[in-house]
This record gives structure tokens, sequence and C-alpha cells, in this order.
């Protein structure tokens, strides 16, 4: 065999051996965009709420903002800061993560789940101290606006007359373990409901 022979016989076998890897990439590639397309997220918020004076203590804005609110509208505008309770500024969080899920993957499931409640708890298992306020769906215009009208109306007030209606009946620790066991409910429920997650 010459030289010439030798080295079109390698390139063939490097050829073959490369385009045997390509194709088999390919399958993975694929089989991993295949199983992204099927595939979806939950995110289950579960809030705290047994500190209600840390929950209304109002905070300041971070440097360098003008206590504009952003896109739900909620600001005054202007250049005075706006000092908001954490409370609102959560909630704010959660809608505006909502949003994010409608734009970018608008399959994927969101909740919301209170615990450390007492006297309103509702939820499918009814475990004490646990209140979920939006089961795990997938959002949409009118739940994230239930979430930021609840942020705008929701004062001290309003939120003993929602969620503390009287002492705690149990510990902080055993609320926790009911919401999580509540939040693996939800999860299982999706599962059952849409067939998968």
């Amino acid at each position: 065999m010459d030289v010439s022979t030798a080295a079109d016989t390698a390139d063939l076998a490097f050829n073959a051996e490369t385009t045997l890897k390509r194709d088999t990439f390919d399958h993975f590639d694929e089989a991993e965009d295949e199983v992204e397309k099927k595939s979806r997220d939950a995110v289950i918020f579960l809030l705290d709420v047994s500190n209600v004076e840390a929950l209304f203590t109002p905070e300041t804005p971070p440097a360098g903002t003008d206590g504009q609110e952003g896109l739900d509208g909620g600001g005054e505008g202007g250049s005075r800061a706006t000092r908001r309770p954490c409370i609102n500024n959560i909630l704010n969080t959660v809608a505006n993560l909502m949003r994010s899920k409608i734009i970018g993957r608008p399959e994927d499931m969101t909740g919301l789940i209170l615990y450390n409640t007492t006297g309103a708890d509702s939820n499918p298992m009814e475990l004490a101290g646990v209140t979920v306020v939006q089961d795990l769906q997938q959002p949409t215009a009118s739940r994230i606006r239930d979430i930021l009208d609840m942020s705008s109306a929701l004062d001290r007030a309003e939120f003993d007359r929602r969620w503390r209606k009287g002492p705690p009946t149990i510990s902080c620790a055993f609320a926790l373990h009911n919401a999580l066991w509540v939040a693996s409910n939800l999860v299982g429920s999706a599962i059952f409901r849409e067939g998968r997650l």
C-alpha cells in the first residue's frame, strides 16, 4: 500500500467515525430537546407569616432607585423614595416571577402558600396553620392581578381579618411541617391532573 492510499484510508476512517459520533450526538440532542419540551417547572412560594411585625415593617428602597414600582403600575412616580411593607414587596416579587413565567415558559406552574396562619386554614389536607392562597397552576393574567390586588389592598387590619383570627394553635416548626406536606400534595395533585410535571 503506498502512502497516498494509506492516507486516503485514514481520512475515510476518520470521516466515518466523525459522522457516526455526530449522528450519536444529534440523537442525544434530539432526545434532550424532547425531554425539555415535555418538562415543566413548578414553583410554590411558602411564606412564613408568624412574625407579623416584620411583614409590615416598611422597607427602604435600594440605593439609586427613585421609589417607582416598575411593572405593576403601583408606583407614585416622582423622585421621592417610597417605603412599602415587606409583605407588599414579597407579593410583588411573586407577581413578577409569574409574569416572567408567562413570557418565558407558559407551561410552568406557580402557587402561593402562607403558613403560621391562625383560624383561617384553607388547604386540601385540612392541616392547621396553612392557607393555600393560590393552588399550583399555570400563571395567568387574572392570577397575577389577584396577587397585585392583594398586595395593594393588604394592610395590617386586612391581614389580621384574613389570616390571624386568634392565637396560634400549633408551633411554628409544626406549621412548616404542615406547609411542606400541603406543598407536596399540591405537586402530586398537579402531576395527577396534568399527567406530568
